[in-house]
């Protein structure tokens, strides 16, 4: 297992098995679009009650820019929220402490910034190059 930063505070690291729950979570969801996926992501982060923000902004490798809206597919937040909770497990297992809000977000850009066609539709040639709070 190993762990390397997240590009922000010097405490914030992005790892392996971080990353592999992502990649579990992205991978038992029915292939969303980013729009949805965005949504469920703010909603999922938003129900652990762990992190405050107002909206998710996604920026695309086409220079496309997304926020998250009202509106999630109640099936995608659950799993979402499955996902996210496993993502906190590996950082309190292995780190002792919670993810950060930027934590959760750089292990998404990392499983989602390469083919992420693999588990979104629509994304076919576009990489997730950032995800970021307001």
């Amino acid at each position: 297992m190993g762990w390397w930063s997240a590009g922000g505070e010097a405490h914030e690291v992005v790892g392996d098995d971080s990353a592999d729950a992502v990649a579990r979570m992205l991978a038992g969801m029915p292939e969303p679009g980013m729009q949805e996926f965005l949504n469920a992501l703010a909603a999922a982060l938003q129900a652990t009650g762990a992190y405050s923000f107002h909206r998710l902004r996604a920026r695309l490798s086409n220079g496309r820019e997304m926020e998250s809206g009202p509106e999630a597919d109640a099936e995608l937040v659950r799993l979402a929220c499955q996902g996210v909770d496993s993502v906190i497990e590996v950082y309190r297992d292995q780190l002792d402490r919670p993810p950060t809000l930027r934590e959760v977000l750089e292990n998404s850009v990392f499983i989602l910034g390469y083919q992420p066609d693999r588990y979104l539709s629509g994304m076919e040639g576009i990489e997730v190059k950032d995800l970021r709070f307001e």
